[in-house]
């Protein structure tokens, strides 16, 4: 009884899932016929070396939800930003700069604007240092009327000793 009920309970649950993406047949069906219907990978053509590097990919879309994996200030070869040792206010701005156009490049890709992000979590290895300098390069790229919920946290250190910010978003995407 109970695995009949688990059962019907789970399909139905599919079902509604269904319905809330946008996929108005209907009929029940299992996980992973969802996933391979709604689940879309986002990566700029620069980023694919890096996506077969370390399998990961820079943005999922999923529904109407663009999910961006956390970026950081690396350059065009990879390369990291230098935001100086120890870090400058030009060096920093620079680096936060490079997150963002990051960050930008590939809601390009899914055919959005930093207008369509409704979440920010960013790190920080001197978050009481880098906070002013990153919301002034902030308010560079996002510039309401609506604004993203935003968290910040401090961490000890990244993949890389010359990161010293990260950065992922959700984003609401309208087609």
């Amino acid at each position: 009884l109970f695995s009949s009920f688990f059962f019907f309970f789970f399909s139905f649950s599919l079902w509604v899932f269904r319905l809330w993406v946008g996929d108005c047949e209907g009929l029940p069906c299992r996980i992973g016929e969802v996933m391979d219907e709604i689940r879309e990978d986002i990566c700029p053509e620069r980023l694919q070396n890096l996506r077969e590097r370390f399998q990961y990919s820079p943005g999922v879309r999923i529904g109407c939800i663009l999910y961006i994996s956390g970026q950081v200030g690396r350059g065009q070869n990879f390369e990291a930003i230098p935001a100086g040792n120890p870090p400058t206010d030009i060096g920093l701005d620079r680096q936060f700069s490079q997150c963002f156009d990051n960050v930008q490049e590939i809601l390009q890709q899914a055919g959005a604007t930093f207008n369509d992000v409704f979440e920010i979590e960013t790190w920080f290895t001197d978050m009481r240092r880098m906070l002013p300098i990153f919301m002034r390069v902030k308010e560079r790229y996002i510039q309401g009327p609506n604004y993203p919920t935003w968290t910040g946290l401090g961490v000890s250190h990244f993949s890389s000793p010359e990161i010293v910010c990260q950065m992922k978003c959700r984003v609401l995407l309208r087609s």
